[in-house]
C-alpha cells in the first residue's frame, strides 16, 4: 500500500487531479461486463437487488480446448523481501517479443482450465446476500451512479506513460468476506469456506484475500465474479498485434496470463491501487495512492480451481507494511477505503488496462469480523 509502482507517482497524481476536476467523477450510465450489465445504487444506501441480464452476442468466444485435463488444486506460496517503500525502479520494462509471446502461450496451453459446461444464470444479488459484510458497509466503484477514481495505464502508455480514468470493472464484485480467523493464523486458500464462493452461480470467481495483522488475525476477502470462464477463451491467437485476426480485448490477454501462468508471472502482474475517500490527513499520506505490484512486495500465496483463483495476501509478513496496516486497522469505524486491483498491461496487445475489480469499504467495524468453520486438516 505504500510503495510505489515504477515512474507512476506523477502519472497516479495527475489522475487523481483530473477526476477532482471532473465535477461529474460518476459513471452515470449501466455498463456491461463480462455479459453481465449491472446497476448499482448510491453508497449511502443498501444495495437494491441487481439487474442481470445475459449478453446474446457482445463477443463471440474462441472455442474451448477440446482436450485440456481437469485442473487439480495447487496451491503454492512465493515470498518476495521488500527492497525499498518508496523507491523508484528505473524505466519501463521492454515489451515482449513476437517470439516470446507465441513462446509463452504454447506453454500456458499445456496447464490451461478446464472449461465448464455453458455458464448458469449469474444471479449476482444472490451471491451478495451470503457476503459476510452487510451490504450497507461496501459497495462497488466505477458503476452507475459511484465514484470512479481510479486511473489505469492508457493505449499509448509505453509511449507516452499517459494514464486514464479507468471503466467499469471486468469482474464484478460479488461479495465482501470479513473473517476473524482468532487462533488459526493466516489461512491460505480460505475461498473453500466462504459460502459466497461455495455457493455461487458465477462460472468463475477471482478471490483476493487480504490477510491482515492485530488481535485477531482477519481475513478481508474480496470476491470477485463472472458469468465467463477463462476457459472459454482457448488458446491466445498467435499474432496479437494483425488486424481483424482475432476478438480478443486487453483484458483477454492479461487474464489468460494470470489464470494459466506461473506463480512468477503472477507476482509481476496483479497491481493494487489505494484511495482514502474520507481520513485523516496522516492515514492519506500513510497511504497513498500510487499502484504497487503486490506480488514483489509482500508475502502472496495462489489457489487454482476449475471455479476461483485465489489469492492470499499476507500483509503480516511484512513489517513496515504491518505498521501502516495496523494504524487503518484502529481507524477503520472513520474511514471510507477505496480499493481497486488491475492486471497490468506491458505489451501494446495489453493496453489499455482495465479494472478487474474495484470496492468502497465504508466505516468498517473490525470487531465485527465473522467466524468461520474451518477444517483446516482437509
Amino acid at each position: 500500500m505504500m510503495s510505489y509502482e515504477e515512474g507512476d507517482e506523477a502519472a497516479a497524481l495527475e489522475g487523481e487531479k483530473q477526476a477532482e476536476k471532473d465535477k461529474s467523477g460518476r459513471i452515470a450510465t449501466p455498463l456491461v461486463r463480462g455479459g453481465v450489465a449491472t446497476t448499482n445504487m448510491t453508497a449511502t444506501t443498501t444495495m437494491a437487488a441487481a439487474a442481470v441480464t445475459t449478453s446474446t452476442a457482445t463477443s463471440t468466444l474462441a472455442s474451448t480446448s477440446s482436450a485440456a485435463a481437469a485442473t487439480a488444486t495447487t496451491t503454492t506460496t512465493t515470498t518476495t523481501t521488500m527492497t525499498s517503500v518508496l523507491s523508484l525502479s528505473a524505466g519501463l520494462p521492454s515489451p515482449p517479443s513476437k517470439a516470446t509471446f507465441a513462446a509463452s502461450t504454447a506453454a500456458a496451453s499445456l496447464i490451461q482450465v478446464t472449461a465448464p459446461p455453458p455458464p448458469k444464470f449469474f444471479d449476482i444479488q444472490s451471491v451478495r446476500n451470503l457476503s459476510l459484510l452487510p451490504p450497507e458497509k461496501w459497495a462497488e466503484l466505477h458503476v452507475a451512479g459511484q465514484d470512479a477514481p481510479f486511473s489505469v495505464r492508457g493505449g499509448t502508455y509505453l509511449k507516452d506513460r499517459r494514464k486514464e480514468i479507468a471503466g467499469a470493472p471486468q469482474f464484478v464484485l460479488a461479495a465482501i468476506d470479513l473473517v476473524d480467523l482468532g487462533s488459526n493464523g493466516p489461512v491460505y486458500d480460505i475461498a473453500r469456506f466462504l459460502p459466497s464462493v461455495r455457493q455461487t452461480t458465477a462460472a468463475f470467481s477471482i478471490v483476493v484475500n487480504l490477510i491482515i495483522p492485530g488481535t485477531p488475525m482477519l481475513s478481508l476477502a474480496c470476491v470477485f465474479g463472472s458469468d465467463k470462464h477463462p476457459g472459454q477463451l482457448g488458446t491466445p491467437p498467435s499474432d496479437p498485434m494483425e488486424a481483424g485476426s482475432h476478438d480478443w480485448s486487453p483484458f483477454d490477454f492479461v487474464l489468460h496470463k494470470f489464470v494459466h501462468g506461473s506463480d512468477a508471472e503472477r507476482d509481476k502482474m496483479l497491481k493494487l491501487i489505494p484511495h482514502i475517500a474520507e481520513g485523516s490527513w496522516m492515514i492519506r499520506q500513510s497511504v497513498g495512492a500510487v499502484p504497487v505490484i503486490i506480488g514483489s512486495k509482500l508475502k502472496t500465496a495462489y489457489t487454482l480451481t476449475d471455479s476461483y483463483l485465489e489469492v492470499d495476501v499476507d500483509v503480516s509478513a511484512n513489517s513496515v507494511a504491518n505498521y501502516v496496516t495496523g494504524m487503518v486497522r484502529g481507524a477503520t469505524k472513520s474511514l471510507v477505503i477505496d480499493l481497486a486491483f488491475v492486471l497490468e498491461g506491458g505489451a501494446l496487445w495489453e493496453l489499455p488496462e482495465s479494472l478487474l475489480g474495484s470496492l468502497r469499504l465504508k466505516r468498517i467495524d473490525c470487531g465485527a469480523a465473522k467466524k468461520l468453520k474451518m477444517d483446516l486438516d482437509n
